[in-house]
């Protein structure tokens, strides 16, 4: 069944689809798709119980793994194995990406798709796209497979006119809950409704877990989902892919959401029952990320806006209110789902997912007829800099120019080699293989800097401190892009004061050995004569932590600098904790919730925490370190008034945040800047 005829292309494709037997339905007519385009399909569904078994003799016979389960704990060591055999791999979401599932879930694993153990991940939407793509993964919004059964189905039912559709449907995650108190939240919600829904005099159809079912004492609705959606007026379930299928089906949906984490998927009404005494063990969960889950929540906030297109959604902790409003919902609420549902209709999801893998296996099979390594894509950066960068260069004369970044953004570089080949000498990229080679390019890892020949100019966009160092090094002319996170004069004056350390022996460093001349220093170790010393970290997240930890080392005289960032930023926290201090218990916010109100809470070694952290890109219940999240425009003149201090974080936005806070605080309020006086940053 694998080893077929060759399709139109020339191109004998053969992709193996592996699941257990219970994840089989989420492929749609995937199979049938690619024997229509010649592509030999064997579908590996004999297995029933996890983990899922693929031999090093199945992958030898196939140019791409599809698969769904991502979830099991050997993904990863398949994954591995393909790569070894020179397959790809795909895999399927089996349905919507949910905050919960992939950051709080013990049994997805601590770094569930962060990112997948997988080439390419085809995702139910461009929302699920944009948030699978800001936790590393090479992404294609393909929409799900098996809606494409699903909406067959359901639009047989809609034509038949007899269908007398009446009363709710309440559904459930098949996982519902990722600790004990979840779980309690879970279940007194859905007892809320049960009474509700009883003294309303209106029936229920239920589809929740078998667990909470024996529970509530409520017998669960077994008929295929499109008939149980279709024989409803409208729906309310907890956050999950039914939510998706219930607004597909025209329903009126809301989301059960009484957890403190956000919500990523996009709805037209939310009920919200919480307080914050019934989620301490979950905020306690979420404290651990340190910061880890922020930069995804931030794009799965702004994605929901977009889909959203500004219109406000019907949140309420009143679950009376949010029925109401779904029964004779008003035209925004109307035009919430509309949008919602144009954004996942995707017509004929199966042949998007067969297309992308027919284009695997082409690619495979030209790789296969190629003696050349080739650089793995990571992920795409789509920007339109590059050509107009690379312009001003050559307007300089240069003619062999060599392009350093950290990742391969294949479009828009595929654009710029096709426009300027000769002008293109190669590309420098942190994890290159020996001899690889990039659209006919010569590819240099960091451990081959040394090894750049036949170049005369270096274009530096995304990269790490190892290639911008060799390009401060180089004698080479060099030109950064706006996305080159290091500041040159500040890295040519940290390492000209480095030099007077080094020549005296005493200058230490965490970055590569090599780079410059300075002893390797590591985490703990004691430096002597420190009133003598320096030590020049690299530029990353664990700065601050070794800053940290060199506090004593720092009084007695030891010099610490960063190649990336401020002395006044490095010292941030420590001005944070202080300026804490001398507040004596009075009460205070923070506003800005980026990366550097997660270093001030991380490193302060703060014990007065603040009442509210302000963001304008808050969403509903959003927590960081344990702290609510609101946005201005919640403030009530009532808290606002009891606040004593404001603490403006952030380096490169706080005059505008500056001035953006008197508008929604009183004048009064004493507002803290970490940058924008000397006195307010002398410990």
């Amino acid at each position: 069944m694998i080893d077929g005829s060759k399709n139109d292309n020339g191109i004998r494709g053969r992709v193996l689809l592996a699941s257990l037997c219970s994840s089989a339905h989420h492929y749609g007519q995937v199979v049938d798709s690619l024997q229509t385009v010649g592509i030999n399909a064997l579908l590996e569904v004999e297995q029933h119980r996890a983990p899922l078994s693929i031999t090093q003799r199945m992958l030898e016979k196939i140019d791409v793994l599809f698969h769904v389960d991502g979830a099991n704990y050997n993904s990863k060591e398949i994954y591995n194995l393909a790569t070894r055999c020179s397959v790809s791999v795909a895999l399927q979401m089996d349905g919507i990406v949910e905050y919960s599932n992939t950051f709080l879930n013990s049994l997805s694993g601590s770094h569930f798709l962060q990112p997948a153990p997988s080439d390419v991940v085809f995702a139910a939407s461009e929302h699920d796209q944009r948030i699978l793509q800001a936790m590393g993964n090479e992404v294609i919004a393909t929409g799900l497979p098996r809606f494409d059964v699903f909406n067959s189905e359901l639009k047989i039912l809609q034509q038949k006119s007899e269908t007398h559709r009446c009363g709710v449907l309440i559904a459930t995650a098949n996982n519902p809950a990722c600790s004990n108190e979840s779980r309690s939240r879970v279940i007194q919600s859905l007892d809320i409704l049960m009474r509700e829904f009883k003294q309303r005099g209106i029936h229920v159809v239920w589809r929740i877990s078998p667990e909470y079912a024996d529970i509530l004492n409520v017998q669960n609705d077994l008929s295929p989902i499109a008939s149980a959606l279709d024989s409803v007026e409208f729906v309310m379930t907890t956050a999950s892919t039914f939510a998706i299928e219930s607004i597909l089906a025209s329903k009126p949906t809301a989301i059960i959401h009484p957890h403190p984490w956000p919500l990523w998927i996009p709805s037209a009404w939310v009920w919200n029952p919480i307080s914050d005494q019934e989620s301490t063990e979950d905020q306690a969960l979420m404290k651990r990320l340190n910061g880890l889950d922020c930069e995804v929540n931030q794009i799965a906030h702004d994605s929901i806006q977009s889909i959203l297109e500004g219109r406000k959604v019907n949140v309420d902790q009143r679950v009376g209110e949010v029925i109401d409003s779904m029964i004779a919902p008003d035209f925004t609420s109307e035009d919430v789902q509309a949008s919602i549902q144009q954004h996942y209709s995707y017509k004929s999801a199966s042949q998007r997912v067969t297309n992308s893998l027919m284009q695997m296996v082409v690619d495979s099979t030209d790789k296969s007829k190629s003696n050349i390594p080739v650089v793995e894509v990571q992920c795409k950066i789509t920007e339109s800099e590059y050509i107009t960068q690379f312009e001003k260069i050559l307007g300089k004369g240069y003619t062999e120019i060599c392009f350093v970044t950290s990742r391969i953004p294949t479009p828009d570089l595929v654009k710029l080699v096709d426009q300027y080949e000769e002008q293109i000498a190669g590309f420098v990229l942190a994890d290159a293989r020996s001899d690889s080679q990039f659209l006919g390019k010569k590819v240099w890892s960091h451990t081959e800097l040394n090894e750049i020949k036949d170049v005369d100019c270096l274009l530096i966009h995304e990269c790490e401190v190892e290639a911008f160092m060799y390009a401060v090094k180089t004698k080479l002319p060099f030109y950064l892009t706006q996305s080159c996170p290091y500041n040159l004069s500040h890295v040519q004056n940290v390492l000209k004061e480095l030099q007077s350390f080094s020549d005296s022996e005493n200058g230490y460093t965490t970055l590569s050995s090599g780079l410059v001349n300075a002893k390797s220093y590591s985490q703990g170790q004691c430096i002597q004569d420190s009133h003598k010393s320096m030590v020049l970290l690299r530029g990353s997240e664990d700065d601050f932590q070794l800053y940290k930890q060199l506090k004593g080392s720092r009084q007695k005289g030891l010099v610490v600098r960063s190649v990336k960032w401020s002395d006044e930023e490095l010292r941030a926290p420590e001005v944070f904790r202080m300026r804490v201090e001398q507040l004596n218990g009075a009460r205070y916010a923070i506003y800005g919730n980026g990366f550097h109100t997660q270093r001030l809470l991380q490193f302060s070694g703060i014990t007065h925490t603040p009442q509210f952290i302000f963001d304008d890109h808050a969403v509903v219940n959003e927590l960081s370190h344990g702290i609510p999240v609101v946005h201005p425009n919640e403030l009530s003149p009532k808290v606002a008034a009891s606040l004593h201090s404001i603490f403006i974080s952030s380096k490169q936005y706080e005059k505008e945040m500056f001035d953006q806070s008197l508008i929604f605080l009183p004048e009064s309020i004493n507002r803290v800047r970490f940058y924008h006086s000397l006195e307010q940053i002398i410990l």
